[in-house]
């Protein structure tokens, strides 16, 4: 199984456990959090894109 990671700081010990850490290089939580808001958007618009879903709302 993939397993992909969103981290802060230097990934922890989470990033031992996984195929692909995507770590955000800080250690203030609510940039780490906005960054992985801006990285969960981008995953979705992309699987929406490869599954040809309309985004004619």
């Amino acid at each position: 199984m993939t397993v992909i990671v969103l981290t802060g700081g230097n990934g922890g010990v989470l990033r031992e456990h996984a195929t692909l850490t995507v770590c955000v290089p800080s250690t203030v939580t609510a940039r780490i959090q906005e960054a992985h808001i801006l990285i969960g958007h981008y995953w979705c618009g992309v699987v929406e894109e490869k599954l040809s879903v309309s985004n004619n709302a």
